[in-house]
């Protein structure tokens, strides 16, 4: 992947797609392949090549969807819909903008997708932003001078979003940290 970039900052922007290619073909389990994968999606729609930039955005996106977490996912599919948005196919983009708001809620990925998604379709993000909320019983927290106030934050920004069991987990743990301290 240094190569590539190297490559690719030099000028050599051939050079760079074969070291990318070749880097998804040898190491298709490796954990540099989303990074290559998106470099050379990258390079191609700084060219204006969208439809190629999408098509290796979708395999990336395809191929990664069952690593955890969110960074690699996420960005293959919001630049994704920012192509398919750019390719003039505004179904499609508002579409998967809002998948991406949808399951990734919380997300880096999943908020800039809302955003857009507050652009491009103002009543589907009011429609998102309502399936987000729960009318779940109010989760009791019982607050002592002990508690990490940090961790304590975290959760409670959790539960506004409506992640009881996020802000659960965090609650236990802003109670251990300062037990511990």
């Amino acid at each position: 992947l240094y190569a590539a970039r190297m490559h690719g900052a030099a000028g050599r922007t051939e050079a760079m797609r074969t070291a990318l290619a070749s880097l998804v073909e040898h190491y298709p389990s490796g954990d540099m392949r989303a990074d290559a994968w998106f470099y050379w999606a990258w390079s191609l729609r700084k060219e204006g090549q969208f439809d190629e930039a999408l098509a290796l955005l979708r395999a990336s996106r395809l191929a990664i969807a069952v690593e955890p977490g969110e960074e690699n996912a996420g960005r293959a599919a919001y630049w994704e819909a920012r192509t398919l948005a750019r390719l003039g196919r505004a179904p499609e983009a508002i579409a998967a903008y809002e998948l991406l708001a949808r399951t990734m809620s919380l997300t880096y990925y999943g908020m800039s997708a809302l955003s857009r998604l507050d652009e491009l379709a103002p009543e589907r993000a009011v429609g998102v932003r309502a399936s987000l909320h729960t009318d779940a019983e109010p989760a009791e927290i019982p607050v002592d001078t002990s508690i990490d106030v940090t961790a304590f934050s975290r959760a409670s920004e959790l539960l506004i979003v409506g992640q009881l069991e996020d802000a659960t987990a965090e609650r236990a743990l802003a109670t251990a940290i300062g037990l511990a301290e």
